[in-house]
């Protein structure tokens, strides 16, 4: 019995809800003149946005800079680096990138030594630090045929490399080892010419953040017979002629 009355109640539900309407569409197609619908426009409150109705990629297209820092993982060992770039139009922009790693051969291994209690290399003659400032130019490709968050490219810069040598080893004396900073005051800047080349993609975490992926080959020649990090009279190791190599760049970066 009760579910017989819900069930009555559903339909009269139903038909009253029909039938009011049904009337509140006659009375619409009515109106006032009998004929045609009157629309009352009501001026009297207009709302406007406190700020320009964007999209998120025309937000994105506005913010042109950006700045971060760089990991690098290259063949000599770890690095680490800054950049500011510049956003040219949505397929292409321009960066300025400084970075800091060591330069070392590849045989270059620590052995423990006794007289210091640390591990120090054999026949090591000076330590290496390579210090690119370059200019890039990158061109993102298949801006509409991927997820809009990855945005592959294709880059290419060049400048300035600044190789810093420093002695390990006071006067080439295996008893006389210096330090990081007791060898910095005997320091020798050289300035190098520079290029590179790479692939990678930016993804895009939200319109003011990023991270960028790129494999680079850095061509940093240093003209003549090289410098040596080994000493190459004690050891079998040539003197580092090419101070690039390739480089795997992992960076972080905000866009203003």
């Amino acid at each position: 019995m009760k579910f017989l009355k819900f069930k009555l109640l559903l339909i009269l539900f139903y038909f009253t809800f029909s039938i009011a309407y049904s009337q509140n569409l006659k009375e619409k197609d009515k109106g006032i003149t009998g004929g045609k619908p009157i629309f009352k426009i009501d001026s009297s409150i207009v709302f406007i946005s406190p700020r320009p109705l964007l999209t998120l990629e025309e937000s994105i297209q506005q913010i042109t800079n950006g700045v971060g820092v760089n990991i690098i993982f290259s063949e000599s060992g770890f690095g680490f680096g800054g950049f500011l770039k510049k956003y040219i139009k949505q397929d292409y922009s321009i960066s300025l990138d400084l970075s800091f790693s060591e330069s070392v051969n590849s045989d270059e291994l620590p052995s423990p030594d006794y007289n210091y209690g640390q591990y120090l290399v054999a026949f090591k003659k000076n330590r290496l630090y390579n210090v690119p400032l370059m200019i890039g130019f990158q061109k993102y490709f298949f801006q509409n045929s991927l997820m809009e968050s990855l945005k592959p490219f294709l880059v290419i810069g060049g400048g300035t490399s600044f190789v810093i040598s420093t002695p390990y080893y006071k006067d080439g004396d295996p008893l006389q080892y210096k330090d990081f900073f007791s060898s910095l005051k005997d320091a020798k800047l050289y300035t190098k010419f520079g290029a590179y080349i790479g692939i990678g993609a930016d993804y895009i975490k939200n319109y003011k953040s990023f991270y960028s992926f790129s494999l680079r080959y850095y061509y940093i020649p240093f003209g003549g017979d090289g410098i040596e990090s080994m000493d190459q009279y004690q050891t079998t190791v040539k003197p580092i002629t090419n101070f690039g190599g390739i480089q795997l760049n992992v960076a972080f970066g905000l866009k203003y």
